[in-house]
């Protein structure tokens, strides 16, 4: 499996108009998407940055910090690898388009997230 670049980041804030703030303001990021509990933002070289607030239920278990996501060319083939040697899937495989993803727990508790194609 080559890993292509990092693919996303996601934050998870207990003030997510101050994190907001510091990002489209302070580093002039411009939102994609938004609802009360949650802001994306899609980075000029194709990174996905996603911010989350507490009341944001489906990704509570963002608890070690920010999760990084790592961007593979072949998405199945990469998550087959990753599931042979035994990570904790944390969510169902989801996909947009011909995108896909999925949280998975690293040793120490870090999650992070595959995605690709």
């Amino acid at each position: 499996m080559a890993v292509e670049k990092v693919g996303f980041v996601g934050f998870r804030s207990t003030d997510l108009e101050a994190l907001r703030e510091i990002f489209e303001e302070g580093l002039e990021m411009v939102p994609t998407d938004t609802s009360p509990d949650q802001v994306g933002y899609l980075l000029s070289d194709g990174t996905r940055l996603e911010a989350y607030g507490y009341a944001n239920a489906f990704h509570s278990f963002f608890t070690t910090g920010p999760v990084v996501g790592f961007s593979v060319p072949d998405f199945q083939r990469s998550w087959e690898r990753l599931t042979r040697i035994g990570v904790e899937q944390l969510t169902e495989i989801q996909s947009e388009d011909d995108r896909h993803w999925v949280h998975f727990r690293l040793p120490d508790g870090t999650v992070a997230e595959l995605v690709g194609s």
